[in-house]
């Protein structure tokens, strides 16, 4: 299973994911994985249930996501993109425990697991809940619809959607390269 980046300067982004990957105990990197590509709340994903997810149909349904108009939460289906389907179908299934991922941790010990393993790796700035801004900022790079990104990471608004997106130094580049080879030819340089 490959990873293809991290939010924090993509220039670095290559060597910066193989020292995470390095060292993330093997028990966890589909975790680490599926938080991207999905950017799933480490809460819904600790409870996500083999019984939600329907291979067939290509859908998961999350349970209890929250939301301000309801304490309880509310229950969401999002679709599975090929990649996560293959990386749920590659996962070992315990006959007790219907939970997909059964050594999920509490999220304060697992954040407390994914900074000393940054460390380890010697990169800073880079938290578990910063992988959910990874992977919406890679649904906007990708060119995904911002309301279905809005709908697969169970946003309530836009513009809750929109302050997780950080795109990254690539990504800028190309829509400047986009923008300056859309000039007519007699702007692009000036005084010549």
């Amino acid at each position: 299973m490959v990873l293809k980046g991290w939010v924090i300067q993509r220039n670095k982004q290559l060597k910066e994911q193989a020292q995470i990957l390095n060292v993330v105990p093997l028990t966890y990197k589909a975790m680490v994985a599926f938080a991207v590509l999905t950017a799933m709340r480490s809460s819904s994903q600790s409870k996500l249930e083999w019984p939600d997810v329907n291979f067939s149909k290509g859908t998961m349904k999350l349970r209890g996501v929250k939301d301000p108009r309801s304490p309880e939460g509310k229950d969401v289906v999002i679709q599975m993109m090929p990649e996560v389907v293959k990386l749920l179908h590659a996962l070992p299934r315990k006959i007790d425990c219907p939970t997909v991922f059964y050594d999920f941790p509490k999220t304060s010990r697992l954040c407390k697991l994914f900074k000393q393993w940054t460390a380890e790796a010697g990169v800073e700035g880079l938290s578990w809940r910063r992988l959910r801004n990874t992977g919406i900022s890679r649904m906007y790079e990708s060119g995904m619809a911002e309301n279905v990104i809005q709908s697969q990471v169970g946003h309530s608004s836009r513009e809750i959607t929109k302050r997780y997106n950080c795109p990254s130094d690539e990504y800028k580049e190309r829509e400047l390269q986009k923008y300056n080879n859309s000039l007519p030819t007699d702007t692009r340089v000036m005084g010549n």
